[in-house]
């Protein structure tokens, strides 16, 4: 079995040879079903009669010792409908083809369609977090926005009614489509001792707010507005389960804040160092916690950067790394914003034996080296990548890098 271009392979006399060859013949009368009706053709017009026709895909071809069959592959005639609008939504005439959606268009297509019966359902509503969550209560929506506009009223007597009516219930708001937008308005109009107060009501269900696709936002709202002594409970209760969330959907955006907010001696520097930096090396290739990795490389504290630029090129696979779909993230961050002796002892690794030249043809790896070039040892890497530049025009990355040397080299003599 081979693809439709594999018949440019067979040898030139068999192109001569008449075989028989089956094409489909969709039925006007029965709609869905394929009808084979075998033909006589040689075999250098099986590409060109088989091309993909009334929603065919690619031909595929088994090939028998005397015989060649075209099998197209026919899609069911109610797939195919439903990729084809209707003339009169497309603008376009009603006898001219319409070319398939991909898979892309088609999940686009159906959001949107979802989207307009959510607001065909709630015509009173509009917006498109209201259409996002149609299970939300007209009423309930219409409450929580007149709470947000007397939380924002330059009214002192409004703003001190809607704090009133918001307390105590903030740990019910916070886990709510819409109520989490609404704690987090408050969190940032009101003062510090009253946004302290309003975020101790999540004591004890920090954990569970993490978990949660709203209540996170409320979390890290707090950490961003609040000073490090009123949200110490947050680190504390993360603790136990440090290792799971950093490794969270959500979490791994938790602690991103707590590198921002962290000091050296603070419940969250002592977490951070504790869960991220020393892990670096394990979690750099992961999904959700390289992206912890990279912002404490970038805007951590220095001993912080220090711990998990260690930790990372203690890894015996330190080059594979650079070369992973996510662990790139972080050698760039290391080799742009890491101290300058950690940028060194990398670019040392990155240039041992001959991994250097592998990394600029690698189509993830090849970052690492535009990245290292930008860093403090980049006259040795430019001298060495333009030696190998017939080598490096190979590729489409090598050519890249070939471009950084050249952008990198103007820049000094500009200088």
């Amino acid at each position: 079995v081979s693809s439709r271009r594999s018949c440019a392979t067979f040898p030139q006399p068999m192109a001569a040879m008449a075989v028989p060859v089956v094409m489909p013949m969709p039925p006007a009368e029965a709609p869905g079903v394929l009808v084979l009706q075998p033909v006589l053709a040689p075999l250098a017009a099986v590409p060109a009669a088989t091309a993909p026709v009334a929603g065919c895909g690619a031909c595929v071809y088994a090939v028998a010792p005397a015989q060649v069959y075209a099998l197209p592959w026919v899609q069911p005639q109610r797939q195919i409908e439903e990729k084809q609008p209707a003339a009169e939504e497309r603008g376009a005439d009603a006898s001219k083809p319409c070319p398939l959606s991909s898979a892309a268009t088609l999940r686009r297509r159906l959001r949107r369609r979802r989207a307009r019966i959510a607001l065909r359902a709630y015509p009173g509503r509009g917006g498109a977090q209201d259409a996002t969550h149609p299970s939300v209560d007209p009423g309930e929506a219409e409450a929580l926005a007149e709470l947000q506009r007397r939380i924002r009223s330059v009214d002192a007597s409004e703003r001190a009614a809607a704090l009133e009516e918001l307390r105590g219930s903030v740990c019910s708001w916070a886990f709510h489509p819409l109520g989490a937008r609404v704690v987090q308005v408050a969190l940032e109009e009101y003062c510090t001792e009253d946004a302290a107060q309003l975020a101790a009501e999540l004591r004890r269900h920090v954990r569970r707010a993490v978990d949660d696709k709203h209540a996170n936002y409320v979390l890290a709202k707090i950490l961003e507005v609040l000073p490090a002594e009123h949200t110490a409970f947050i680190a504390q209760e993360l603790r136990p389960c440090a290792a799971a969330m950093v490794k969270h959907r959500f979490g791994c955006r938790i602690f991103c804040r707590l590198i921002d907010t962290a000091s050296a001696r603070s419940a969250a520097g002592e977490l951070v160092e504790a869960a991220v930096a020393h892990q670096a090396g394990e979690l750099c290739r992961h999904e959700w916690a390289h992206f912890v990795v990279a912002h404490l490389l970038e805007h951590g504290l220095p001993e912080h950067k220090t711990l998990a630029a260690r930790s990372m090129m203690q890894q015996p696979d330190f080059v594979r790394i650079a070369r992973h779909r996510f662990g790139r993230f972080a050698i760039e961050a290391l080799l742009l914003h890491g101290r300058p002796d950690d940028q060194l002892a990398a670019v040392r690794l990155l240039r041992s034996g001959a991994c250097l030249a592998a990394l600029a043809h690698d189509k993830f790896g090849y970052t690492a080296v535009v990245a290292a070039l930008r860093s403090r040892a980049w006259p040795a890497l430019a001298e060495e990548l333009a030696a190998s530049a017939a080598q490096l025009m190979l590729s489409k990355f090598g050519q890249r890098v070939l471009q950084e040397v050249e952008r990198t080299c103007s820049r000094a003599l500009a200088d």
